[in-house]
């Protein structure tokens, strides 16, 4: 079982990936510490023999929230419209390591750029971030927390 540390810490909240501007408005309002990594997506033009470069979630329908459960209750953040819930394990939700987020920033401060070398993270977590798929790298990341938590 995962004993929560107290104080701070980072928690994957899931959400309805079609109103994420709104999702992002709410907890704004709210006033709790939010973070979404985000990738490059290319996709090809309809009217040109080109492709256009976009913005889109590292893990599509999850955030990154910052938030001490001392202060502020679950039950807060879950009641913003469209949001479903914490990831858990064993129901409790499960705290991500802040050596995983700041692996995770860094990979999207390296992106912008020319394909750059993923220093300073495990190579289970590189391997995860390189998958193409949203979804089956949205549910290997999931594993890897797994994992993380049970050593």
């Amino acid at each position: 079982m995962t004993t929560r540390k107290s104080g701070f810490n980072w928690y994957v909240l899931e959400f309805c990936s079609a109103r994420t501007a709104r999702v992002f408005s709410h907890l704004e309002r709210l006033g709790v510490t939010f973070w979404c990594p985000l990738t490059c997506s290319h996709y090809r033009r309809s009217d040109k023999n080109c492709f256009r470069r976009k913005e889109v979630p590292l893990f599509p329908g999850y955030v990154f929230i910052k938030i001490d459960f001392n202060k502020t209750h679950s039950t807060t953040v879950t009641s913003v419209p469209w949001v479903k819930s914490f990831v858990s394990f064993g129901g409790e939700p499960v705290p991500v390591c802040e050596e995983i987020i700041l692996g995770l920033r860094r990979r999207e401060t390296n992106y912008w750029g020319e394909y750059s070398p993923i220093r300073g993270i495990p190579h289970e977590l590189a391997e995860i971030l390189l998958e193409n798929n949203p979804m089956k790298r949205s549910f290997l990341f999931f594993k890897y927390l797994s994992n993380t938590q049970n050593k």
